[in-house]
This record gives C-alpha cells, sequence and structure tokens, in this order.
C-alpha cells in the first residue's frame, strides 16, 4: 500500500513537470515568431512557468525581459520581470535581494498606474517580512495591500490580505484578533462564492480554532471545504485538508480516523506537484503508525 503511494506520487509529479514544460515548449515557438514588442510579454510569461520548476532559468528569462522592456520603454513588463526577480530570491532566501526587487517593481507598478500589481507587490514584500519574523512589519504593509483591494472591490484580493493578516496575527499570539480576520474572510468567501472555500482560509482558521481547543469547530469547517473539494476535484486543496483534518483527529484521540485522511492525502498527492507537503505527510502517517505500534 504505501510504495503504491509513493509510486503514485511521483508519477503525478512527473505529469505536471511534462505538462509545465509542454506549456514552456510554446512560448518559446511563439518567441521566435512574434514581434519585438510581444517578446518581452513572452519572457515574462516563461518566468513565471519556471519559477514552479527552474529558478536559474526563471531569473534568467526574468532578466531578459526586463533588458528588453527596458529597450523599448515597456514600464509595464520592466514591473513584471523585476516582481519575477523578487520571487525567485524570496524561494532562493536571499530577501535583500528580494526586497530591492519588489521595491523596484513597486515604483513602477505606482508609475504605470497598475494599483492591484502594486498591492500584490506589498503583500510580497510582506511575506518577505513574514519569513524574516518581522511580523509587525507585515502586518503594515499587508494592511496597505488591502486597503488597495477594498477601494478597487477585489473580494479576492481582499480574503487573501485577510488571511495573510490573520496569519501573522497567529504568529504574535493575538489569536484571538486571528480569528476575527479570518471570519470576516470566511463571510466574504460565502458570499461571492459559496460552493468553493479558499483553502488557505480554511486551513488558517481551522489551524486556530485547534488552537483553543475547538477541535469540533475545526472538523466542521474541514468537512465542509472536503466535500468542495471532493465535488471540484480540487486534488492541492484536498491534499492540505485531509492531512489537517487527520491532525485534528488525533488530538481527538481517533489514531485509526487519522491515518485513513493521511493515506487519502498521500493518495491525492499524486494529481499534484507538491514534494515538501509529501514528506510532511509521510512523516505524520509515520509518526501515527508509531504511536499505534504498527
Amino acid at each position: 500500500m504505501k510504495k503504491t503511494l509513493i509510486s503514485s506520487c511521483l508519477v503525478g509529479c512527473l505529469w505536471v513537470m511534462q505538462l509545465l514544460a509542454s506549456n514552456a515548449d510554446s512560448l518559446k515557438t511563439q518567441l521566435g515568431i512574434v514581434g519585438q514588442q510581444e517578446k518581452a510579454k513572452i519572457l515574462n510569461q516563461l518566468a513565471k512557468i519556471y519559477l514552479a520548476v527552474d529558478l536559474d532559468s526563471a531569473a534568467d528569462f526574468s532578466r531578459k525581459a526586463g533588458m528588453l522592456a527596458e529597450k523599448l520603454g515597456q514600464t509595464d513588463q520592466l514591473a513584471y520581470s523585476k516582481k519575477h526577480l523578487g520571487i525567485t530570491y524570496y524561494y532562493l532566501n536571499k530577501t535583500d535581494l528580494a526586497q530591492q526587487y519588489y521595491e523596484d517593481a513597486l515604483l513602477l507598478f505606482e508609475a504605470v498606474g497598475n494599483e492591484l500589481e502594486a498591492s500584490n507587490i506589498l503583500n510580497n514584500k510582506a511575506l518577505v517580512y513574514y519569513a524574516e519574523h518581522d511580523f509587525e512589519q507585515a502586518i503594515r504593509l499587508h494592511q496597505q495591500a488591502l486597503e488597495i483591494r477594498e477601494r478597487l472591490n477585489k473580494p479576492e484580493a481582499i480574503i487573501n490580505s485577510l488571511i495573510n493578516i490573520g496569519n501573522c496575527l497567529n504568529e504574535t499570539g493575538d489569536n484571538k484578533s486571528a480569528i476575527a480576520y479570518f471570519e470576516r474572510a470566511l463571510e466574504i468567501n460565502k458570499l461571492i462564492d459559496p460552493e468553493n472555500l479558499n483553502n488557505a482560509l480554511v486551513l488558517g482558521l481551522g489551524s486556530t480554532y485547534s488552537v483553543y481547543g475547538d477541535y469540533y469547530q475545526a472538523l466542521e469547517l474541514y468537512d465542509q471545504a472536503i466535500e468542495m473539494a471532493n465535488n471540484n476535484q480540487d486534488y492541492q486543496s484536498l491534499v492540505a485538508l485531509l492531512n489537517n483534518r487527520g491532525n485534528v483527529l488525533l488530538k481527538l484521540g481517533d489514531s485509526e480516523a487519522a491515518i485513513n485522511d493521511y493515506e487519502k492525502a498521500i493518495a491525492q498527492q499524486a494529481k499534484v506537484w507538491r514534494p515538501g507537503q509529501l514528506s510532511s505527510l509521510l512523516l505524520n502517517l509515520g509518526n501515527v503508525y508509531q504511536q499505534t505500534e504498527q
């Protein structure tokens, strides 16, 4: 059983990588056909794809896009190239460089009047501070992003900001305020898309309920989200939700149900590309097997 689960995951990961490679190949073909004015945009699209699989290539395409955009006076594409370089260095844990490129991107997006992307950069800058455990700065920037998104009336982006602020507040120990932000996000989510609960929102709120010992409230939330994820074949969300529900069931002393959720999560992992998540699931499952002397 366990060998089959791991083999399935590897096959699923390979399939996703092949799909990304196919998309990249298609864009590379277009690159040789389109005129100069379109090339920076395609280079940025390639950079975005490679952020998921090859950071060196992502950085290379970003730089090429930036050089061409600067030469042609395409401020918007120059901004995207800076953004992608910021993301690349964030993934490489080079936070100073990430912030430098994000700041450049922010100024450029503001110059062309792209407020939504400016809010996205503020969000990304906040994530760097979060990674550095500077939660006060992270909250400040997330609040700035939230104000822009509320003014633009972008409910999905508003939900994202509320979740991020909730996560920061959790890290400061202010779980009560975190729940208020998560629950506000949940209200908006149910208004705009009642059949699809935001995965990060459910995980954040469910985890915070668990901190307070509200395990059954957490289970109710996870049950709703898992049913929706199953109906929508949202395998990526399903993996994380099953894992978290398994954690709650384990705290309630139901090892058998927890194992069942962990094994289901590993089976679903075959359909998504998240090797780090797979290792966490295997560790959880191994720990429960050990505790139950299996």
